[in-house]
């Protein structure tokens, strides 16, 4: 199975309480906004954070793991968060959470647009502009982020692939 298979996952039905889809290019601050809008009884979904939890390596910093994972790996993460994800379409998900929160780089508008048809996620994409997302990405010491070189490539990559969808709300 490749992870393209899992990215938006079948038989995943509507959540039953607010979930919220954040996306935007690498370095837009999609974590930064979760953190300052997320309550204590919110579900944050993050790749990077998924990953950490279940291969890091301990460390007191925060440590960007996702562009060191072997394939299996990767494929374990978009399997536990497609777990929670599934989780939220029960009924009884309310008396844990309060609204869920994913985070997702989703440059493609039918990707979108499927997470608010599917699971009724309401959509709020970053619109950082390139330089502001690598120079983010370049001052990001304290997260260790590793794109590095390949950085430059994939914000690039995000704004050729971007087209706006009817279902997205710009984040600020």
């Amino acid at each position: 199975m490749a992870a393209g298979d899992l990215s938006r996952p079948s038989g995943i039905g509507r959540s039953y309480i607010p979930l919220n889809l954040i996306c935007g290019p690498p370095g837009a601050g999609k974590s930064a906004y979760v953190r300052a809008h997320a309550q204590p009884r919110d579900l944050v979904l993050c790749f990077d954070e998924l990953a950490r939890q279940m291969f890091g390596r301990g460390r007191a910093a925060p440590e960007r793991v996702g562009a060191t994972l072997t394939d299996k790996q990767v494929f374990a993460v978009l399997e536990e968060r497609n777990r929670l994800l599934a989780d939220l379409a029960r009924p009884d998900t309310s008396l844990r959470w309060r609204w869920a929160w994913l985070i997702a780089l989703e440059p493609i508008a039918e990707h979108r647009e499927w997470w608010a048809r599917t699971m009724g996620a309401r959509v709020f994409v970053l619109p950082t502009p390139a330089d502001e997302c690598l120079r983010r990405i370049q001052a990001d010491t304290t997260a260790g982020d590793d794109r590095g070189p390949r950085a430059a490539d994939l914000v690039r990559s995000w704004w050729s692939t971007y087209r706006p969808a009817a279902c997205d709300r710009e984040a600020t």
